[in-house]
């Protein structure tokens, strides 16, 4: 549920779906990796989300636990194309 809502409040029309991987502690594991960007997100079933972010192209990368990753998570994403609104 919690990996739901996560992408409900941050994917548009024109994101790529993410690949899903079950995690060894019951948690989802959301991954893009497209044009040079690695996007990976643990969603535990409880606890802080992790965002690991790699922007091969550029030069940036950056990871962040749940509270901090929300504001740089928009913030970053809203720069990258694979996740602009169309």
């Amino acid at each position: 549920m919690r990996a739901l809502q996560l992408l409900a409040a941050t994917m548009r029309p024109a994101t790529p779906a993410p690949i899903v991987v079950p995690t060894v502690r019951g948690g989802l594991q959301l991954e893009w990796h497209q044009r040079d960007v690695d996007l990976e997100v643990e969603v535990p079933p409880s606890g802080a989300v992790q965002v690991a972010y790699e922007n091969l192209a550029e030069g940036r990368e950056w990871e962040a636990l749940q509270a901090e990753a929300r504001a740089e998570t928009h913030a970053q994403l809203a720069d990258d194309p694979l996740f602009k609104k169309p």
